[in-house]
């Protein structure tokens, strides 16, 4: 807090400047956007769903393709139920840890990866 006190009461030209492109820079989209996730908690990785998948990792609320009516939309819909949820691609081969697994297992599909992937009840990517 102090660093933050004593940028804004900088006496030189230089702070001054430096702190009106930080201000400047604070209203782009993407820097708004990484902004936001970190102050809610969450790391860059997790804002975008086309990234690298990491164990523990907190999964994105991704759409989900459903062909029955009344089955979930959303990922955080699935997750409601309690039991895992099973992600594979429209066109993809299931994940060979979703056999071994002896928790109840919900399969999906999402267009949002490439590779299928497990998330845990909790909303994490086992």
């Amino acid at each position: 807090m102090g660093a933050l006190l004593h940028f804004k009461a900088a006496a030189s030209n230089r702070a001054h400047v430096l702190r009106a492109t930080a201000l400047l820079a604070a209203r782009l989209p993407p820097v708004r956007r990484r902004l936001a996730a970190a102050l809610a908690g969450l790391s860059p990785a997790t804002a975008h769903p086309a990234r690298r998948i990491h164990g523990g990792q907190r999964a994105p609320d991704v759409p989900l393709l459903t062909i029955l009516p009344g089955a979930p939309d959303r990922l955080f819909e699935a997750l409601r139920d309690g039991r895992h949820v099973h992600l594979t691609p429209p066109c993809g081969t299931p994940d060979p840890r979703a056999a071994a697994l002896d928790h109840p297992l919900t399969t999906v599909r999402s267009a949002a990866y490439r590779r299928p992937c497990l998330v845990r009840p909790d909303g994490h990517f086992l």
